[in-house]
């Protein structure tokens, strides 16, 4: 629930007299008067969102001017009739008054104790009077009869106070210029065009509240430390890492973690070496999921650097060989991009210096960088550039004096570091920060410090792509100081905490960001130097808390200020569309930008998770909860505003990653559904390969790789088993698993495998391999014309419009609006909607009531949608008559196929039959009709029977009309019979049939019969499954049998079996058959009595 920023007191007004009741006539009182919020920097809301008051009608023409009481006794007061002199109130008492403005009825005032006193301008605009006496004095109402009087009130905190201006739907007021601490009274009345007020709703008292709160935490009082914010015991809220002396010496320093226990701060006892002088901080280093600890400084015995590593809430040290430094500032941050942290470190000691200290996984190198040696400053990791690494601000001294500071950004170009010589102004003892205050998607830079002219700077420079502007922000000018970004009133933009010596005296500021302008907010904080400042939510209430420590007067002090606005935050959306790009040991990590509420989207920052195992952070921690989001420190995202991020030098094996958002208030996302890539391993061998023998030439296909770093597929091949020549490769990706090899001799034995290649380079096992004898084709036979052949339509001619019939009957067509293209045999028509073939009526292909046959062969490039594409159609003349027609209907996904008959009084019978046919591919499509059956077949497979009695004598004058309609397709082949056919005599390969299987082991020995039809068969190819309907191609082979070796143990398999005539048409697939291996040896079978039997 969310804290409200004030307390609340509902007490109960007395009614206010029959005259105001009489006057309000249709004015209704506003129902509910619930609660006031939103109090900031002195002022409070009546809110629309919390708390509203009803809106009533108003009509009334009178208007009360004011409502005067005494003590608790309330009594009115008024003009006469709403127009004449004012019944000035008893002075001898205290009046509460309420009052409009008689020019503008939008604006109330209020106020006690009055006394007439001329406005400065008549009335016309309402101002404070100046004072009478030691009194505060605000004109609330001006005499309608004399609009040079006004009345004042003499009471403190009492003033003007307007009313909404909105109409009815206005249902909320923010009240300003209150006091701290002070209980205030407030009702509320509806009010119609003509200024006639309703009565009073019911009050409410409320007291506002300070933006920030002193929650009392208890903690030790620190001067020259450090402070930080993390979730170390990952219980889902910040703890706190406090270090620095408590009575100024070496002797009365610490280093203490303090567990937040639901609000409470427990100091956890965990041995850490007290320093001052230095710096701490939070961070994953060992990538398994916890926060772990570096922290350098001064103690009694000189300078200390140290890593703890975080074992399941016991920090042991990690032996970690660093500089032992004081005056020091130390960052985590991956700046060579392999996922995990490294150090940045510097400060004066022996050696002095500056040092990254690079983090092999196995332990940390040191690297001596081309960047200044400093000390008594801060250093910081950030992308300024948006280049995908992390660069380095540093400030501070070369020598540890307080007037040589230096102020330095350094590029990374690869790990190699380079000054950028931004026009910075030198400084040291003070702090440096990175954020986008200006929300425009790069980091800006928030310094303050001790100048080498000896003066106190604070200053923003706005990162302007090539160089950094100082902003001149109105900012308190501080050293011995800490600075920090962060949002702390929620709305998307970086506020800043700032605390130091301000040569006045110590001083902690917070400045709210008004559009890139800084606004002290007054906040009250007790002010430090010597200081460390913190922004983190420890309440989770969803706004920023501030943690601060110093030396404040007399005194070292360490508190907590709880955050008192009003609007929580809330956090962004998930990123999405991830993708990853291996190359050799590298991934480059990508996705879309995400929204937020509140902050805006290039402000945005994004935080990397990458691990070995799924949901695992082995690789890049992301200092988050994988599942809920949760940021377990308040800080930017590691990839920064970069939504693309590589990580190098990653060793070979499968990686899984994903993405969230962190906003302005440090609020993360939830993380996008996770990927997977695979670095280094070799891809699969390519299974199932199969060779179709062609003239001169085999054509090769197999399955799909799934691998995401894929590169292409290599063929190995030759006269010889085993082939280890590289013959040809693919080029198109993943999905291109075909590959023809031309140019080979016909009648020899060749030898084929096919290998998979990553991104790297690195290939896969062999395939299975597969031997094929090239050979000139079966040449594809085309129907003959026998005695039941009354239409056959070769469509082989070269040119011209007429379309021969090879039958003996000379039913010639027509060709209108097609093309001649090289089709099914030989050459075909190319269609399209406006165009058809006509054959004229003939009494031979009067069907009537005889058994026929309709077959032909279709490719549907694109279908027709908006009219049914018709493959035969005899409808009579003006489709009136009784005839047929045969189909394609406009259902999808699927095709109708149909046949639909009519007799000559108008009725319909015949079938329909769902069959995808308009799919780019040839077709056979048929129709039989037998008796009074008519049967639809597709591939030679039958598909649907129905009625065809409606189907009487068709007239002579009839024509017939072929494959109109199409949108874009091919026909060939077009025969009719005066007889019903068996698929064994259409054009092609029936499927297989009689499909068997025997089971030996984990063996399946598979045997069937061949199908029939009038094309030779070259092979079969055997597909299997874990059910009927996701089968995939594992072998083909020219027998009518197939041993599938090698299965699991106690496992069920589907099988289908299909036909490849000599041309490489593949028939329909078989009926499916299931099988299932023997059971592992020890195992249940199933029987009778068996309800349920898990194998595992």
């Amino acid at each position: 629930m969310r804290r409200l920023p004030f307390s609340l007191g509902l007490f109960p007004m007395r009614n206010l007299g029959n005259r105001r009741q009489a006057h309000c006539r249709a004015n209704c009182l506003p129902r509910y008067l619930f609660i006031l919020l939103a109090i900031l920097l002195c002022s409070f809301r009546l809110s629309a969102q919390v708390g509203q008051w009803a809106a009533a009608g108003l009509s009334s023409t009178y208007i009360d001017w004011a409502a005067v009481g005494s003590g608790s006794a309330w009594g009115i007061y008024k003009t006469t009739d709403g127009g004449g002199s004012w019944t000035k109130p008893y002075s001898g008492f205290q009046h509460y008054t309420r009052a409009l403005d008689p020019v503008n009825p939008d604006v109330v005032y209020a106020g006690e104790a009055y006394e007439p006193l001329k406005t400065i301008n008549g009335g016309t605009s309402w101002v404070e009077i100046a004072s009478i006496g030691t009194a505060t004095h605000r004109a609330i109402a001006t005499d309608p009869s004399n609009t040079q009087i006004g009345y004042v009130g003499v009471e403190a905190g009492w003033g003007v106070h307007k009313t909404t201006t909105s109409g009815v739907a206005d249902t909320s007021k923010v009240i300003t210029g209150l006091t701290n601490g002070t209980t205030y009274n407030f009702r509320v009345t509806a009010m119609d065009s003509a200024g006639n007020e309703s009565g009073y709703s019911d009050a409410v008292s409320a007291i506002p509240l300070a933006p920030f709160t002193d929650i009392s935490a208890g903690l030790p009082g620190v001067s020259m430390g450090s402070v930080a914010w993390g979730d170390y015991d990952n219980d889902g809220d910040l703890d706190i890492l406090l270090a620095g002396t408590i009575d100024g010496s070496s002797g009365g320093a610490l280093c203490l973690v303090y567990r937040n226990d639901n609000g409470v701060f427990v100091n956890a006892n965990l041995g850490l070496p007290g320093i001052y002088r230095g710096s701490v901080a939070w961070g994953d280093y060992d990538n398994d999921g916890d926060l772990d600890i570096v922290l350098t400084g001064n103690t009694s015995s000189g300078g200390i650097s140290r890593v703890y590593r975080n074992d399941a809430g016991i920090f042991v040290d990690a032996n970690v060989s660093l500089i032992q430094v004081r005056f020091s500032s130390v960052a985590w941050g991956d700046y060579d991009n392999d996922g995990d942290l490294d150090i940045l470190l510097t400060g004066y000691g022996y050696p002095s210096g500056l040092r990254i200290y690079r983090n092999d996984n196995t332990g940390f190198v040191e690297l001596s960088p081309s960047i200044a040696s400093l000390s008594v400053g801060s250093v910081a990791w950030g992308d300024y550039d948006n280049d995908g690494d992390l660069d380095i601000a540093i400030m501070g001294s070369p020598t540890g004096s307080s007037n040589d500071g230096i102020t330095k950004i350094y590029r990374n170009d690869n790990g190699s570091f380079s000054d950028v010589f931004a026009p910075l102004v030198g400084l040291t003892e003070g702090s440096v920060a990175w954020g986008d205050y200006d929300g425009d998607g790069d980091l800006d830079l928030l310094l303050t410090g001790h100048s080498s002219l000896g003066s106190r700077i604070s200053r923003v420079y706005r990162n302007d792509g090539l160089t950094y502007t100082d902003i001149s922000a109105d900012l308190v000018a501080v050293y011995i100081s800490s600075a920090r970004w962060g949002d702390y009133d929620n709305d998307g933009d970086l506020d800043m905490l700032v605390a130091g010596n301000g040569g006045y005296g110590d001083t902690s500021r917070v400045y709210r960001n008004d559009g890139g302008s800084f606004v002290d907010i007054s906040a009250g904080l007790p002010g430090v130097e010597f200081a460390s400042v913190a922004w983190g939510d420890y309440d989770n209430d969803g706004d920023l808390d501030i943690l601060l420590t110093g030396s404040s007067g007399s005194q070292f002090i360490t508190r907590i200020y709880r955050n008192n606005v009003a609007t929580a935050n809330t956090p962004p959306s998930v990123p999405r569309s991830l993708t990853s790009s291996v190359s050799n040991n590298s991934v480059l990590l990508s996705w879309n930008r995400a929204t937020d509420v509140q902050t805006g989207q290039v402000s945005l920052t994004y935080n990397l998770s990458l691990g070995t195992s799924s949901g695992g952070v082995q690789k890049s921690s992301p200092m988050a909860n994988i599942s809920t989001g949760y940021r377990r420190i308040p800080q930017l995202g590691n990839t920064n505003h970069d939504t693309s991020w590589t990580v190098k030098n990653l060793p070979e094996g499968k990686y899984y990653w994903s993405v969230q958002t962190i906003d302005n208030s440090f609020a993360g996302s939830l993380f996008a559904p996770e990927q997977m890539f695979t670095i280094g391993v070799p891809a699969a061998a390519p299974q199932n390969l199969v060779a179709i023998t062609g003239n001169g030439q085999v054509t090769l296909r197999w399955s799909k790789n799934s691998e995401s770093d894929f590169l292409r597929y290599r063929i190995y091949g030759g006269t010889s088993p085993n082939p280890t020549t590289k013959i040809d490769s693919t080029t198109g990706g993943i999905g291109d698993t075909s590959k023809v090899i031309s140019g080979l001799t016909n009648g020899t034995q060749y030898y084929f495998r096919v290998r998979a290649v990553d991104s790297a380079g690195k290939e896969s096992g062999y395939s299975n391999e597969v031997s094929v004898t090239p050979s000139v084709l079966t040449a594809l036979k085309e129907y003959n014309a026998d005695a039941n052949t009354v239409l056959l339509l070769h469509m082989n001619e070269t040119s011209g419009s007429t379309v021969a019939d090879a039958s003996s009957y000379g039913n010639h067509g027509t060709a209108t609006g097609t093309t001649i293209v090289d089709g099914r045999f030989g050459k075909a028509h190319q269609v399209a909607k406006a165009a058809g073939i006509a054959i004229s009526a003939s009494p031979s292909i009067n069907l009537g009531a005889l058994n026929f046959t309709l077959e032909m062969w279709v490719r549907f490039l694109t279908r027709n949608v908006s009219l049914d594409p018709m493959l035969f159609h005899k409808w009579g003349p003006n489709e009136t008559g009784p005839g047929f027609k045969f189909f394609v209907g406009r259902q999808q996904p699927d095709d109708d196929l149909v046949f639909s008959a009519r007799d000559t009084a108008g009725n319909r019978s015949g079938c329909g039959a769902l069959v995808r046919v308009s799919d780019g591919n040839w077709h056979h499509i048929a129709a039989t009709r037998e008796g009074g059956r008519v049967r639809i077949y597709v591939d030679g497979v039958f598909r649907r029977d129905g009625d065809a009695s409606a189907l009487g004598s068709v007239s002579n004058n009839d024509w017939l009309l072929l494959a109109s309609n199409i949108d874009s397709g091919q026909v060939d082949e077009v025969r009719i019979s005066n007889k019903a056919r068996s698929p064994v005599e259409f054009n092609l390969q029936l499927p297989p049939k009689d499909l068997n299987a025997t089971v030996s082991g984990t063996s399946v020995n598979l045997s069937w019969q061949n199908g029939g039809g009038m094309v030779p068969l070259m092979r079969y190819r055997i597909y299997r499954g874990r059910d009927s309907a996701n089968v995939v191609l594992i072998d083909s082979t020219s027998s009518t049998s197939f041993v599938n070796s090698g299965l699991d143990w106690s496992s069920t398999y589907s099988y289908r079996v299909s036909a490849v005539d000599s041309t490489g048409f593949e028939s329909v697939k078989s009926y499916a058959l299931r099988a299932s291996t023997a059971l592992l040896p020890g195992e249940y079978a199933v029987d009778g009595s068996t309800v349920l039997l898990l194998h595992m």
